[in-house]
């Protein structure tokens, strides 16, 4: 081999030993520059996640008073929790896809502290709602049972009134009486001798009662339990007491101004028979008293 040829293969083994470590030299700087890639995308996900944490943690602390600001909460922890998923989910090459998330995560801090911020006055206007309409459920429960009260009061009032408003018997007699051919009378207790019975009572006084014209009734009944009857037809000397039909044996009509009055019936019989005779008085449909009368 000459000389010539041993430094030219000499030279091209140089050329080539330079190119290699060349090569090396780039390869390990574009690793250099991998690794800080990574370690630069590892730190940066970290950071954005870390953010969305906190502001989850917001949305954890919040106390809400109502459903629906509840569940716009939960859909706002839902969407960041969503989004951490995908930034962890981030590889070395998805570098164009971190900045867009840096983006949308500075975006997110500012709406998501002015939607926690809403979220928090709402829930303490609504707490302040509920509050109220609880004060006014109480009233309103106090008023309704202040209104039953006075209801019932109002109903027991009226009833006092209704029952201080009857008629009342001051005074109540009965007697057997003789009717001569002068039309003169006499008191008799002869069955036979007896030709009426006198009943006589006095209203009492009553400032409440219904002034103006009163029908009063008087019932006898005899010792054989049948009622003494002024008509042919029994069934036309009827009244209604508690809803009932009654016979009665004489009627009067007497005009009431809530002074005291006294008035008197006679109840005719062809033949009194010896025995008790029971007299009741009815002032239009409830009784007013009762007197008896014995005829030997």
């Amino acid at each position: 081999m000459t000389k010539d040829n041993s430094d030219k293969n000499n030279s091209k083994l140089w050329i080539l030993i330079v190119f290699l470590l060349a090569v090396v030299g780039v390869m390990g700087y574009f690793l250099m520059q991998g690794n800080e890639q990574v370690e630069d995308l590892s730190g940066e996900k970290l950071q954005l996640t870390s953010q969305l944490e906190e502001l989850v943690a917001e949305y954890d602390h919040l106390e809400l008073a109502n459903d629906s600001l509840i569940d716009i909460a939960d859909a706002e922890r839902t969407r960041l929790r969503s989004m951490i998923d995908s930034i962890q989910g981030l590889r070395g090459s998805d570098l164009k896809k971190l900045g867009r998330y840096k983006n949308e995560v500075y975006k997110m801090k500012i709406e998501n502290k002015k939607l926690v911020n809403r979220l928090d006055s709402m829930s303490v206007h609504v707490e302040n709602l509920m509050v109220e309409k609880q004060a006014v459920e109480v009233n309103l429960q106090q008023e309704q049972q202040r209104s039953a009260q006075l209801g019932q009061a109002k109903v027991l009032l009226e009833g006092e009134l209704a029952k201080g408003s009857l008629l009342q018997l001051s005074e109540i007699s009965t007697v057997g009486i003789k009717r001569w051919n002068s039309g003169k009378e006499s008191e008799t207790a002869k069955a036979r001798r007896a030709d009426e019975i006198k009943v006589c009572f006095t209203l009492g006084k009553n400032v409440i009662a219904q002034k103006g014209e009163r029908m009063v009734y008087v019932r006898i009944v005899t010792p054989e339990n049948t009622i003494v009857s002024l008509a042919d037809s029994a069934s036309s000397n009827t009244f209604t007491s508690n809803g009932k039909a009654m016979l009665y044996s004489n009627k009067k009509a007497v005009w009431y101004e809530g002074e005291a009055v006294e008035t008197c019936l006679y109840i005719s019989r062809e033949d009194f028979t010896k025995g008790d005779y029971k007299v009741e008085v009815y002032a239009e449909d409830y009784l007013l008293g009762t007197s008896s009368v014995k005829l030997n």
